[in-house]
């Protein structure tokens, strides 16, 4: 098994430590015993970096550090197909035949905004202003 700290590539090499620690033996013997990230091995996270301590923070943070990488992607929905397929099933020992419609959605190429976009458009939403441009 691999610890998390030698499989993770990160920007702060290092950083995991060791990988997960065993924190309490397992209750019974179906279980098996609490790990956790070493580097938090003591207490649950609570936050992801000191300061850090809001929504409004964590925006701020990944705006700054992550400004013009992809943060959230969609895709549009171009077109909706509708098929008729005559489907064969058995009902109290009888094979019956429905006609059922199937609905394909025909999907746009992946769309992106990045993180300070991200940040702008909750502080626009955040003011009461519904409009992205």
């Amino acid at each position: 098994m691999t610890s998390i700290g030698a499989a993770c590539k990160t920007n702060k090499p290092g950083y995991y430590g060791k990988g997960s620690v065993e924190v309490s033996k397992p209750t019974n013997d179906i279980d098996g015993p609490t790990r956790r990230l070493a580097i938090s091995a003591d207490k649950l996270v609570t936050q992801p970096f000191a300061g850090i301590d809001t929504v409004y923070d964590v925006l701020q943070y990944v705006a700054k550090t992550h400004s013009t990488r992809d943060a959230l992607g969609w895709c549009d929905i171009v077109d909706v197909h509708e098929e008729a397929k005559e489907v064969t099933k058995t009902v109290d020992d009888k094979e019956v035949k429905e006609i059922k419609k199937w609905k394909y959605f025909q999907l746009s190429g992946y769309k992106y905004i990045t993180y300070v976009q991200r940040r702008t458009r909750s502080m626009r939403l955040r003011g009461g202003c519904w409009i992205w441009a």
